[in-house]
């Protein structure tokens, strides 16, 4: 359901995809949908294939079976260097931002599929209301920056194509906790003004907290999913991803 009541077509499909490494199946019948206005998240423990997922999405991967849809077009024939083109941006983990250059430089990498220069124009402008540390270190070369102000210069740099959907992968994965609360603030925000956000985050409590839905992948599979208070609720959920224990009939012996 959007944020207007209303039940959408999904922006996003996987009908049941698998992908194989070496003979290894990373993902097994892999199915799920994000509706557009939604933020979908997707937890599960190392290796569980949450990556593999993102990868697949953006044709990095190409699954062995099953397909992907994006807005009605089939997406898993499509070569990755055209999917940007189709509004799908990813923040991959690890940020692999360009070091050697500027904060600005970045950014506009992050819009070498647009050729309007007013609207990269804009988009800078709006990337820079959003997380006024980078303009404050627009001209600083990214290298130098911490590590939290290297994840907002991913999410911008991705933002510049102004894609539908944005995919995330490990937002607050080695940040220090004051900027991961402005990266998620900033992300929500992101969300609000009509981008879809599919997120990958070590971080359960958070991502089920600000999460409209989520799907738990186990050893490649979906394990369950549903509305993030259903799923929190899970005895599986809270015991392996919130530390939360289970308790025992009949108490301590």
């Amino acid at each position: 359901m959007s944020a207007t009541g209303t039940v959408d077509a999904p922006l996003l499909k996987l009908d049941a995809v698998s992908v194989a490494f070496g003979g290894i199946r990373a993902l097994d019948g892999v199915s799920l949908e994000v509706r557009a206005g939604e933020m979908v998240t997707l937890i599960g423990a190392n290796g569980a294939g949450k990556t593999t997922t993102l990868r697949t999405i953006t044709g990095l991967v190409r699954p062995v079976s099953g397909s992907v849809w994006h807005a009605g077009d089939r997406l898993d024939t499509v070569r990755a260097d055209r999917i940007v083109a189709r509004g799908i941006a990813m923040v991959p983990e690890g940020r692999a931002i360009f070091g050697n250059l500027t904060v600005k430089e970045n950014l506009r990498l992050g819009a070498y599929l647009v050729r309007d220069v007013a609207q990269i124009r804009r988009a800078l402008d709006h990337n820079f209301a959003l997380f006024p540390r980078l303009k404050e270190r627009e001209q600083q070369v990214a290298g130098t920056l911490s590590g939290g102000e290297q994840q907002m210069l991913a999410i911008a740099r991705a933002l510049m194509s102004s894609p539908r959907l944005l995919l995330l992968d490990e937002p607050s994965l080695g940040i220090a906790p004051i900027l991961v609360q402005a990266i998620f603030e900033a992300v929500l925000r992101i969300r609000r003004e009509g981008t879809t956000v599919l997120l990958v985050e070590q971080n359960a409590h958070l991502a089920l907290d600000t999460s409209d839905r989520a799907y738990v992948l186990e050893t490649g599979r979906v394990l369950l999913d549903g509305i993030c208070s259903v799923v929190k609720s899970d005895p599986r959920v809270k015991e392996a991803y919130l530390g939360e224990g289970v308790e025992v009939a009949g108490g301590a012996p």
